[in-house]
């Protein structure tokens, strides 16, 4: 794990408490540049409460964030936008009485210009080019001018984690993608995300309970428990970690 200097995302400290349930309790970990981090736990460990407080959703207790080595904690939602911070969440965010394309178009209009600006571009807002990109590296060719509400979840799963992509996202918080998915979307989404990250770089951080896909994709993981960091390191050293064995694994 890259130390804060050469980080793309740094967390010191993070705490989210709610009276006395310590849903976050003093959580700290750095993501370098172009990393790809796994984070894994039970349900109700803190997971997802974390992203919120990272991404603005919610306001921490205590603690700080920094990305790119800017302070940007208790920011907007859409003021991290701006500054190249992406996101999916465990429900779909599609727009199903558009096409697929038209949702790829949305996802990046807020990134182009000034609202005078957008209003008086061509109506693809000048984005068309970096949708079909996406439509191409997602493999949506085939359903690009579909309402994107008529096609199977897996699909639309895929539509929603391109959005998050739409803008070019140097860092991308991404809370269960694989989740309701068959298997062999689940390898497609895992060798795209390997070629998003090799061909246009950025960081991302990807909360995930399928552990054949997180061990495969992401380097670095971090396991939670309780509102705390338990244990991380490299799949090997989770697989082998007797406190991650008994507390989520099983065996």
């Amino acid at each position: 794990m890259s130390n804060s200097a050469h980080s793309s995302l740094c967390v010191h400290e993070l705490r989210k408490h709610y009276g006395t349930i310590k849903a976050v309790d003093g959580v700290s970990f750095n993501v370098g540049l172009s990393e790809i981090v796994g984070m894994i736990g039970p349900n109700g460990c803190g997971k997802t409460t974390l992203f919120n407080s990272i991404l603005g959703q919610i306001v921490p207790t205590s603690g700080s964030v920094s990305y790119c080595e800017e302070p940007i904690t208790g920011k907007s939602p859409l003021e991290l936008s701006r500054r190249g911070i992406g996101r999916t969440f465990q429900s779909l965010q599609v727009f199903g009485n558009l096409s697929v394309r038209d949702n790829l178009i949305i996802a990046g209009q807020e990134f182009v210009g000034t609202m005078a600006k957008r209003l008086w571009m061509r109506p693809d807002a000048g984005l068309g080019a970096r949708a079909d990109e996406m439509i191409e590296l997602f493999h949506l060719q085939k359903v690009a001018h579909k309402y994107a509400g008529s096609l199977a979840y897996g699909q639309q799963k895929l539509i929603d984690v391109a959005m998050a992509f739409m803008p070019a996202p140097r860092l991308v918080l991404l809370d269960e993608p694989c989740a309701g998915i068959n298997a062999s979307m689940v390898d497609e989404l895992r060798e795209i995300l390997k070629t998003l990250n090799r061909t246009h770089g950025g960081s991302y951080v990807v909360i995930e309970h399928n552990m054949e896909f997180i061990m495969k994709l992401c380097p670095h993981i971090i396991c939670m428990l309780e509102g705390r960091v338990l244990a991380e390191g490299t799949p090997d050293e989770i697989r082998s970690n007797k406190q991650v064995l008994e507390a989520y694994l099983g065996n």
